[in-house]
């Protein structure tokens, strides 16, 4: 590279992740093989350098499931469901969950934010996603494959209350969350909290600390767990290709108010809301599972599941 050219070149490197919030969580170190790419710039001493490390490659998939009920996140100017309000302020649906495509899904991410998403724009991500176009509007591969992998999520999201959202997302640039609402513009799940927790700590499921929702459900927790591309032997090891990231999130009241069932002497505790109360020292605590027990999460959180949404209509 020094002394000009082009050319590519195999490493062992260390590659640096955040465990979530880099200031409070800090990062992870691992050592990956990485490829260079470089090439000098012409008429002048300076060349280009581009570093890819093995595990950021996706591999492609033979899946070629088309999206059967692909319903995007903009409610307010395409919507096929029937929508509510949360607090009267933010539309919303419980028929279906919405998907949102952050820039990664797209060929060139600059012509996806410098697009506004009208409903031609909508029209074309459902033709799309449904088969009736062949090429999709800058979409890269992957990106309805992950769509249609994900919509069968649904059925078990719908048949299990306690948590308020509910949601995947993947590496290709797909967002899937239930109940549907409208995303802002620049959301990427890549960035937040929960996603790069999950990655920090990929072979357990993560419970995040608390933090405000960007949603305006206020102070939340995230449970979450990184999702790996499947193997017939069904076994990962950390260093494989995660895909996505699974999670749902709980307000802090909801924790305390199943922490208060679990152990009786909670409940008298007076501590705010906002804090853990009467937390066990030294026990390892198991939460009941839904599919052992016959129950759903709503039995532990019977007074949390969208009890701020209203119906209401649109006028178009």
């Amino acid at each position: 590279m020094a002394s000009g050219g082009e050319g590519e070149k195999q490493l062992e490197v260390t590659q640096l992740q955040s465990r979530g919030n880099p200031y409070q969580d800090g990062i992870n170190s691992y050592l990956v093989k990485a490829t260079y790419y470089w090439k000098q710039i012409a008429n002048n001493d300076f060349s280009v350098c581009i570093v890819v490390p093995e595990r950021s490659v996706l591999m492609k998939s033979n899946f070629k499931k088309k999206a059967k009920n692909f319903v995007y996140h903009r409610l307010d100017i395409r919507h096929k469901v029937a929508l509510c309000s949360i607090r009267k302020t933010k539309l919303a649906t419980r028929e279906s969950s919405v998907v949102k495509f952050t820039g990664a899904a797209f060929v060139d991410p600059n012509k996806y934010f410098n697009i506004k998403e009208e409903e031609s724009i909508v029209n074309k991500y459902e033709d799309f996603m449904s088969g009736k176009a062949v090429a999709g509007n800058n979409i890269k591969d992957g990106v309805r494959q992950s769509v249609a992998l994900s919509e069968d999520l649904d059925a078990v999201w719908k048949s299990h209350g306690g948590s308020f959202w509910r949601y995947i997302g993947f590496i290709t640039g797909v967002m899937r969350m239930y109940p549907g609402t409208i995303f802002a513009t620049n959301y990427d799940h890549t960035i937040r909290r929960w996603y790069q927790s999950a990655l920090a700590h990929r072979d357990v499921t993560v419970l995040t600390p608390p933090y405000i929702d960007t949603l305006g459900n206020g102070i939340v927790l995230s449970l979450c767990r990184a999702l790996y591309r499947s193997r017939e032997t069904r076994t990962h090891s950390p260093k494989d290709t995660v895909v996505g990231v699974i999670a749902m999130d709980f307000k802090l009241a909801n924790i305390k108010e199943m922490l208060a069932k679990l152990f009786p002497s909670c409940a008298s505790s007076n501590t705010s809301d906002f804090a853990l109360p009467c937390t066990p020292v030294e026990e390892h605590v198991t939460y009941p599972s839904p599919a052992k027990n016959e129950t759903s999460w709503a039995a532990h959180f019977p007074s949390c599941y969208m009890t701020d949404c209203a119906e209401i209509t649109i006028e178009r």
